[in-house]
């Protein structure tokens, strides 16, 4: 059973809030690299850059409108609904990391 502390109105779950703070750690890690590979294609211009920059924006207003309703209709802020909020993030980045890191090899 986790390790929980009594407090006013509830009780805080130390497991949840550290799998929470790992969860957030390797959506970090991820969104790093994704920044890293994005700034390269965008450096590399012409179309796909413009349609990289155009899904970049419309994809952080999609996942952080995902995110605020799925706070919103989650009632009390937990560790298990702060780890829900970061699903839309962590499908859109874990999505952009394969995406970008794919190598095509040059045609012969």
């Amino acid at each position: 059973m986790a390790r929980t502390i009594k407090q006013t109105g509830g009780s805080y779950d130390y497991a949840e809030w550290n799998a929470f703070a790992l969860q957030s750690w390797s959506l970090w890690a991820d969104a790093s690299a994704v920044m890293m590979l994005r700034t390269m294609r965008l450096l590399g211009g012409g179309k796909l850059a413009e349609r990289e920059a155009q899904t970049m924006v419309s994809e952080k207003f999609a996942a952080f409108s995902e995110a605020a309703m799925g706070l919103t209709l989650a009632g009390p802020l937990s560790a298990a609904s702060a780890r829900e909020a970061l699903k839309p993030y962590e499908r859109r980045v874990r999505a952009n990391r394969r995406r970008l890191g794919q190598h095509k090899k040059p045609s012969a």
